[in-house]
Order: C-alpha cells, then structure tokens, then sequence
C-alpha cells in the first residue's frame, strides 16, 4: 500500500509550471491531491482528486497529470470570452444550463447550403 508520504513524495518530483501538490489523507486507504497554483497573486486550488492506497507509483503521476490538464483547462474556461463573456465558464450553474438547453437553443450546420 502506498502511503500518503510517498504519494508527497511521488508528487515532489513533478514539475509543471507554477503547480504544487497538496496532499490530504482522507482515510488509511487513500488520499486527495490538490493541484494549487497563484493567479494574479492570489492563491487558487484545483478540484480534489481521490488516490487509493492501493495505487501504484505510475497511478499517482498520471492522476497528477490528469489533475493539472483540468485546472488548466478551468483556467481556459474562464479567459476564453466570446463578446467578452465567459461562455463555456466552469462556475455557470448546472441548472441554468439545464434550462437553457431546452432544444430551441441549438444551431446546427446544415449541409445542403455549401452544395
């Protein structure tokens, strides 16, 4: 079983721009990594990814790999603007969306029209 100070361990030797690991025991079976990075000086955390005890090492660098493709991808999220808002926005609430999505809101491409 891998502990959580070899999963601390395991994470010391990833770079990756500005990330560091956060590393929270949840249960004797297994921890959470926590990317955590500065943002215009302010200090930002990454979602909380689960790393069983019974991970191996090669387990833990990729769910670190896959943990800081997301919170970069969430960063994307919030910078990428279209008419200066920020639509594809990882804080928009699930509901709305939900609302949103009714059918009459879609556009797709209709191929009869390039011939």
């Amino acid at each position: 079983m891998i502990t959580h100070d070899e999963v601390v361990d395991i994470l010391g030797n990833i770079t990756c721009g500005r990330i560091k690991w956060r590393v929270e025991e949840v249960t004797p079976y297994g921890v959470f990594i926590q990317p955590v990075f500065t943002v215009n000086g302010e200090e930002q955390h990454g979602r909380k990814w689960y790393v069983s005890a019974f991970s191996c090492r090669s387990e833990v660098v990729q769910t670190a790999f896959k943990a800081a493709l997301t919170a970069a991808e969430h960063e994307l999220r919030e910078t990428f603007l279209y008419k200066g808002r920020a639509i594809f926005g990882p804080h928009l609430n699930v509901e709305a969306l939900h609302e949103f999505a009714n059918g009459r809101n879609l556009e797709v491409r209709d191929e009869t029209k390039s011939k």
